[in-house]
């Protein structure tokens, strides 16, 4: 995730320790990380100088939050939450945060619920649009007061699976997409056979844009095209008009994260990192420091 001031934050696992634990990374460079943050969680967000990771385990539930960037952490419960699952803000920077299926604002006096239909995702835009994606996916152009019911395009599926969403990403024109597939653990390995891709936007309508692909992963670049790949049959797809059209490329999305910049964080070899920038096959190693040993 880029901050306002163009520093970057990442997580990685410390699989040396086993237990889940995580770190959060800070780079102004894209190429040099230092350590921010461990615990165990599952997410974060970020905005301006406001950090926030969702902490899980015995005694550590709750939020860690930061007003300077990450130089102090105070820890914020939720009550009776035992798990945080998303994060996004409102139009007045507010956290929201994702509970046990519901949806909470951070005020000054503690957490608040918001008058939210439930689900386990929430995905904000640069606007403040709020989306809680599912079927029907819920829009509110408003900080939570009100809310539109999204009908989703039907999708269907002869045989056998469960029904997926891998991807909701909200993009910069205020809309959202997401990625609907149907997933068989009978096959090996287990694969999303089957998809459809569908639009949601703030007025609350919602409109099959890609039947039949089964878009597992998508990230935007800083120019609004969109990078997809689909799983089963792998195909790298591009789009230039906010997923109305694809097309099947050859060339894969640079990286799986792609900041204002268009500098990208892709994988590399035996289980390195390498940054670059859109449109140039030239790329840099991450250090990665500030750990302990």
């Amino acid at each position: 995730i880029e901050a306002d001031d163009e520093t970057l934050y990442a997580t990685i696992t410390a699989s040396s320790m086993g237990t889940g634990q995580l770190e959060l990374m800070s780079a102004t460079d894209g190429k040099t990380w230092q350590h921010v943050y461990a615990a165990q969680g599952a997410d974060f967000a970020v905005l301006g100088a406001q950090l926030a990771f969702g902490q899980s385990g015995a005694g550590a539930g709750g939020v860690a939050l930061s007003a300077d960037s990450g130089a102090t952490f105070a820890t914020t419960g939720l009550g009776s939450v035992k798990a945080i699952d998303s994060f996004g803000f409102d139009k007045q920077g507010k956290l929201l945060i994702v509970g046990d299926g519901v949806l909470f604002r951070q005020r000054t006096e503690g957490w608040q619920a918001v008058g939210a239909p439930g689900g386990s995702v929430v995905a904000t835009t640069p606007q403040g649009t709020i989306y809680m994606p599912g079927d029907p996916t819920y829009v509110s152009s408003d900080d939570g007061a009100t809310w539109l019911a999204a009908a989703m395009p039907k999708y269907t599926y002869v045989g056998t699976g469960q029904l997926k969403m891998p991807v909701a990403l909200a993009l910069r024109d205020d809309s959202l997409l997401v990625s609907r597939t149907t997933y068989r653990e009978d096959l090996y390995p287990p694969v999303h056979t089957n998809g459809q891709l569908a639009r949601v936007t703030p007025e609350g309508e919602a409109t099959d844009s890609a039947a039949g692909l089964n878009i597992v992963s998508m990230v935007q670049d800083a120019d609004g095209l969109l990078y997809a790949s689909t799983d089963n049959f792998p195909t790298a797809q591009h789009s230039s008009d906010s997923g109305a059209t694809w097309q099947e490329v050859k060339t894969a999305a640079p990286g799986f994260v792609i900041d204002g910049h268009n500098r990208y964080v892709k994988y590399g070899e035996s289980g390195s990192f390498r940054s670059g920038v859109v449109g140039s096959s030239d790329t840099k190693l991450l250090t990665l420091s500030g750990f302990a040993s």
